[in-house]
């Protein structure tokens, strides 16, 4: 397995835990300014390190505008280091395969959520 790979993995499974804790347990701490504060840090540093991996596997140089782009507003950045180097099928591809995890990490959230909550419903 890639290191962007696990990477992405890693990113995945701390949405799905955040989605847990802050929608579906709604503990008082995860509701402060402070831990978003801190949860976009990490997603933002997790987004920038799989462009910076992703890159490097593939012999891409980044420019540094790029790079704070992913920092500053990752979710239009990464996609479109997706689009303007490997191309519009690659990047609608990406796009969709994002909107897909989103939806599976929503609902493995609504599950974890459920077991610890019996009465617990999305719906």
């Amino acid at each position: 397995m890639r290191l962007s790979q696990v990477i992405a993995l890693i990113f995945w499974a701390l949405m799905t835990g955040t989605i847990v804790i802050e929608v579906g347990l709604e503990m008082p701490w995860a509701q402060s300014s402070g831990f978003a504060g801190l949860t976009t840090l990490l997603f933002a540093g997790l987004a920038f390190g799989w462009v910076l991996t992703h890159s490097r596997e593939n012999n891409i140089q980044v420019p540094g505008a790029l790079k704070l782009g992913v920092v500053l507003l990752a979710a239009v950045a990464v996609p479109y280091y997706k689009f303007k180097y490997f191309g519009p099928k690659s990047g609608l591809l990406f796009v969709g395969i994002l909107v897909i995890c989103f939806i599976l990490a929503a609902f493995l959230s609504s599950v974890i959520t459920a077991l610890f909550l019996p009465g617990y419903s999305v719906f």
